[in-house]
């Protein structure tokens, strides 16, 4: 970023600090989240944990499973003129929400889309967007949830949901896991 350009030009040192804010701001929220879904995955299915404990070699492989699947970023879009979009009356100013990260559970792309499977040979997905909206710290999220979860392996035994509770998840422009009460022996 130091050396970066734009339009053959060297950015500003506030265009520079902007766009560390964006990545700092922009990891808060994304990696804690995909981070929740990843664990209450995990919590909800025993056998995905123990493979994973067993097999740390597909730790990749299942955190691309996980960003598919469970895909968190959504897009609000403002409607720029009247339509009708398959019998729903939209206004000029009106704003959608475009529920992208359920793009990764499309049956049509992907064979029992809402499994995740460890050995999936399909990994393109759009959890990140794509061309010039594409997640500028992918890369970056990709590293600490793996991080994470080796981490975590390391340290915290076999755990689940803790009996009688269930994990409260929600929707906003990132899907977000509000509870999750996990236990282990």
């Amino acid at each position: 970023m130091l050396t970066a350009r734009v339009n053959d030009r060297v950015m500003t040192d506030d265009e520079k600090l902007g766009m560390c804010f964006l990545l700092y701001v922009a990891g808060l929220d994304t990696v804690t989240n995909q981070l929740g879904f990843m664990f209450k995955h995990l919590a909800e299915y025993p056998e995905d944990q123990q493979k994973l404990r067993e097999q740390p070699e597909l730790i990749s492989n299942a955190i691309e499973e996980f960003i598919r699947c469970y895909g968190i970023v959504n897009t609000v879009r403002t409607v720029t003129r009247d339509v009708n979009f398959h019998g729903v009356n939209m206004k000029s100013g009106d704003l959608i929400f475009l529920l992208a990260a359920f793009s990764g559970r499309d049956n049509e792309k992907f064979e029992n889309a809402a499994t995740v499977d460890y050995m999936r040979k399909s990994q393109s997905h759009i959890s990140f967007a794509a061309g010039p909206h594409r997640c500028a710290g992918s890369h970056l999220a990709r590293r600490e949830l793996r991080i994470a979860l080796e981490e975590w392996f390391a340290r915290v035994p076999p755990f689940r949901v803790k009996d009688g509770e269930t994990p409260r998840t929600g929707v906003g422009g990132v899907l977000s896991v509000f509870e999750l009460p996990i236990a282990w022996s």
